[in-house]
């Protein structure tokens, strides 16, 4: 398999953590909001891409029929497994991929869905390319991508509190989440594709945590970034969970924590 999207490692205990407190926090709203979007699953053979802890793959699954097909993949190996524990179902075909160089036929699938993880292909253009590849004609191309990380507090509190210790080193990996933020050129690209139909839809939701330092500590410990820490300081771990807890509180508010949260959802047509 090659490289060319950008892996980056949950090693030790990231994904549980980030399944753990950022699961129910961040993903689980919008897990439910793009699988509502999907349709009838009665007979389609669905690939999730970046599927990471699973939170779509189980809404996914419970919605498929008896002649459907899930096949949910990730390029993190800890991810998956982390998955694999949490949605324990016999109809979940299981594929650690790239998704700019996935590892299935041309034309074998209905639809291609991804939560969050279409931002991180490095070559957006090979990545598009891929999933347009794999989806038989008709097949659709479903996915939400992060909003303008200002329209985001939680992520940028986090930001904030990262370039005040690194500085503007931060800057690339902080972006990467928000690198289809913009909905023109990211429509423009899937038309560039090949894809038609092609479509964007706001979805502005508000997310709670039992207070703020749970989400601190999401945010760090369930996030690489925390190996951004360890390796460059981790003397000014505590430090930071602190300041990120005092300032998600004074921001957000506490007990519980309260962050309203903005993505878009794409959609196009082969």
């Amino acid at each position: 398999m090659s490289q060319s999207q950008s892996i980056v490692s949950f090693e030790g205990n990231i994904a549980e953590q980030y399944e753990e407190l950022l699961g129910p926090f961040l993903f689980e709203p919008f897990a439910a909001d793009l699988s509502a979007r999907t349709g009838d699953l009665s007979s389609s053979s669905i690939l999730e891409l970046a599927c990471g802890t699973g939170r779509l793959t189980r809404h996914l699954a419970f919605a498929l029929g008896p002649k459907a097909r899930l096949v949910a993949t990730d390029i993190n190996a800890e991810m998956l497994a982390v998955a694999r524990h949490e949605v324990a179902h016999p109809r979940i075909e299981w594929s650690e991929a790239d998704i700019a160089d996935l590892p299935f036929g041309d034309a074998e699938f209905d639809l291609v869905i991804s939560q969050f993880g279409m931002m991180f292909p490095a070559d957006k253009a090979k990545a598009f390319a891929e999933t347009r590849r794999v989806l038989r004609k008709g097949g659709r191309l479903l996915f939400n991508s992060w909003g303008p990380g200002a329209s985001n507090p939680v992520w940028a509190l986090l930001a904030e509190g990262l370039r005040s210790v690194f500085g503007d080193s931060t800057n690339g990996p902080i972006a990467q989440p928000f690198s289809l933020s913009e909905e023109a050129p990211v429509l423009q690209q899937l038309e560039d594709s090949g894809f038609t139909r092609v479509s964007a839809h706001r979805v502005r939701l508000t997310v709670q945590i039992e207070s703020a330092a749970l989400a601190a500590q999401g945010m760090i410990a369930g996030l690489p970034v925390i190996n951004l820490i360890r390796q460059r300081a981790p003397e000014a771990l505590p430090g930071m969970l602190e300041r990120l807890a005092a300032r998600y509180a004074e921001v957000l508010g506490d007990h519980p924590m309260a962050a309203p949260v903005n993505a878009r959802v794409f959609e196009a047509v082969v």
